[in-house]
């Protein structure tokens, strides 16, 4: 009763609570009487999912079954025809697939960013390391997606289109979104296990940064977007540790810059949107609406700084022993100065996806850029 009574208190929809307490047990029979006593025979609508609730189904007006197994259904279209029946929600693959968000692992294609800027890409052995790093990384992400909309399940159902997660939407219960959370994880420590010790303590500092980011630090501004921006780099420092390769000063630079412009086009976007829909704050984040300005400015100037360190690096003695024609370099400046751009314009405009890198993979221009900039590295390396 205790229980019931709380439901009722936090919902305000209710009238009357009736549930069970000490003496009495308030189901089947009791359930009934206790119904026809107040409301008559006929005189209300019974909602059941049990053959507990036949006795009450007898004796409504509406009968209505929800998530009921088949027998019971059965039995109860021998007494009357439901007035609704709600079916209980199939299994379906796919959900799982959303909850573990797997159009995210495009993210972990910057594993394979020291593999090609090392100009080893035709050995077979790195290639085969770095795919298995690829999927560890992937699989470790989804569980700490899984994990993370664990945590903000309550966030996410006030949200405008994170409330249609599956765990936030009711589609997976949460007992086997905690399951579905450790096989995840521990299959990407089984696979980073085969690859290298070093590579699964990398491993293990982008999980437990991870977590943090998902219990402390997304509530923090301006970290929050640190985090992202230090995330993204862990993929491209997975990849070296995975080659065996120098770790780049240029390399990690440009990621850490270029990722926190990307962090922050997502807050600025989240928050953009909120506005629209008149709410002057993010739900579970530290911005307001008059954050919008600043936060502009910091991104499209990180974003800025990352290209100005691709300039500096065309200059350094490391491009001179990886390229044949480094001159060629100076055609990506550019075209990478008009993306980031183009990036925020479309983040003012209100043409931004909530996620960046999606819109990036879906944007005609961005994927022009994209080929371009690849091309041209190609070819000041093999002319």
């Amino acid at each position: 009763i205790i229980l019931a009574k709380s439901i009722s208190e936090y919902c305000g929809l209710f009238d009357k609570v009736f549930a069970s307490d000490e003496t009495k047990n308030m189901s089947g029979s009791i359930k009934s009487t206790t119904l026809v006593e107040l409301y008559g025979q006929g005189g209300f609508a019974y909602a059941g999912n049990s053959t507990a609730d036949l006795p009450v189904w007898r004796e409504a007006g509406e009968a209505i079954a929800v998530n009921t197994p088949r027998t019971c259904l059965k039995k109860l279209e021998s007494l009357t025809i439901p007035e609704k029946v709600f079916p209980k929600p199939q299994d379906s693959c796919w959900k799982y697939l959303q909850a573990m968000r797997v159009h995210q692992w495009l993210k972990n294609i910057l594993i394979f960013v020291p593999l090609f800027a090392s100009h080893i890409f035709i050995s077979m052995e790195y290639i085969t390391m770095a795919l298995l790093a690829f999927m560890s990384f992937s699989l470790c992400a989804s569980s700490v997606y899984v994990i993370n909309d664990l945590l903000d399940i309550e966030s996410d159902r006030h949200h405008k289109t994170k409330c249609l997660r599956p765990l936030a939407h009711g589609d997976i219960p949460i007992c086997r979104g905690v399951l579905l959370g450790a096989i995840l994880l521990g299959l990407a420590v089984t696979l980073s296990l085969y690859i290298s010790g070093l590579f699964s303590f990398v491993l293990g500092l982008y999980f437990a940064i991870s977590i943090l980011y998902s219990i402390l630090l997304k509530a923090i501004v301006l970290v929050d977007c640190i985090t992202l921006a230090i995330l993204f780099t862990f993929r491209i420092i997975a990849g070296v540790v995975v080659i065996g390769t120098g770790f780049s000063f240029w390399l990690l630079s440009f990621s850490t810059f270029m990722f926190f412009s990307l962090a922050v086009v997502k807050r600025y976007t989240e928050l953009k949107n909120n506005l629209e829909q008149g709410e002057n704050v993010l739900y579970g984040r530290p911005y307001t609406g008059e954050d919008l300005p600043v936060l502009r400015s910091f991104g499209i100037s990180s974003g800025y700084i990352s290209v100005l360190i691709l300039a500096l690096y065309i200059d350094s003695s490391t491009v001179k022993l990886l390229y044949s024609f480094p001159e060629l370099i100076w055609g990506a400046l550019p075209i990478m100065l008009f993306w980031i751009s183009w990036v925020w314009l479309q983040a003012h405009r209100g043409n931004m996806h909530e996620d960046p890198i999606i819109f990036a993979v879906k944007d005609k221009a961005s994927l022009i850029c994209g080929a371009l900039i690849v091309g041209i590295f190609l070819c000041a390396g093999l002319l």
